[in-house]
Order: C-alpha cells, then structure tokens, then sequence
C-alpha cells in the first residue's frame, strides 16, 4: 500500500496531503530557565519547550476543528519523530490528540502535541538536559527543525 492510499482508507474519498511545512524554533536560556532548576534531579532535567502552532499559515486547510493525521519528523538524525490523530468539533473545548506512533530523541526528547481551546495545535518538545548542560548554558540558540506533514479531510 502506498502512502498516497492511506487518506482514502482513512477517509473512504481521495482526500488532500499537505506539502512538508519546516516548523523551527531556536531554544534559548530563557526557554530553560522558565523552570525550577531546584527541582531538577541530579542527573537529568526535563523541560516542554513550545515549538510552534500548525495554523492556517503553516498549513492550508488546517481549522481551529476538523479532524488530521498530523506527521512530524525531526530534521536531526536522532530527534524525535511522531504521527499523531487529532480531532475537535468545537473549538471552545481541548482538542482530543491519539498518539498512533512516537519515536524517542537519542537524549531521551519526546514530542507532543496539545491542542487547546481557541487555539490551533501546539507542537511541544520534551526535552532531556542534564544538569550540567543547564547550568553551563549562557548565549546558547539551540536549532531545533521538524518538517510537518498534514492530512487533512478536505
């Protein structure tokens, strides 16, 4: 079965993919420092930086409800990756997201997705420091790029 196939299983009519869209953000100190290094463990610190929003600018047809097959992929080697099922009928309540696959970072990183009322979808990076790193981080952009493709239902 090819992957073009798939939406027509899904959705029982050929229906649109979405072209990749590049959803980037640059980590910096004030994303890490937003959190209470007190309560970091000895060995690791964990912490959710927000990536970005799939929106109407990012991807045509993608509403504030609506039902997708969101698929991200990690531009980096080792990154996390995931396909996630995302459905909501009324955008005044949160968003109902399934993971159907996930892959972990080669640090231990994980994606989600968390789709609040009255926004769009939020692609939120869990990331895995160690302590060390935290502490010694000063003038640090840290890229971090994930290529996002969008089924859509129309």
């Amino acid at each position: 079965m090819s992957f073009q196939s798939i939406p027509s299983l899904l959705f029982g009519v050929p229906k649109r993919v979405e072209n990749s869209r590049e959803l980037v953000k640059y980590i910096t100190q004030t994303d890490i420092y937003e959190y209470d290094l007190s309560k970091a463990s000895q060995s690791n610190f964990f912490c959710n930086v927000k990536i970005g929003y799939i929106n109407s600018k990012c991807i045509k047809n993608m509403k504030d409800t609506g039902c997708y097959i969101i698929m991200i992929d990690s531009q980096e080697k080792n990154g996390p990756n995931g396909i996630f099922c995302l459905s909501r009928s009324n955008n005044s309540k949160s968003g109902v997201i399934n993971t159907l696959a996930a892959s972990v970072g080669v640090n231990g990183d994980t994606l989600e997705i968390i789709w609040n009322p009255k926004e769009y979808p939020c692609v939120i990076l869990k990331c895995n420091f160690t302590r060390e790193q935290v502490l010694s981080i000063r003038d640090i952009k840290l890229r971090v790029a994930y290529n996002i493709h969008v089924v859509t239902p129309n």
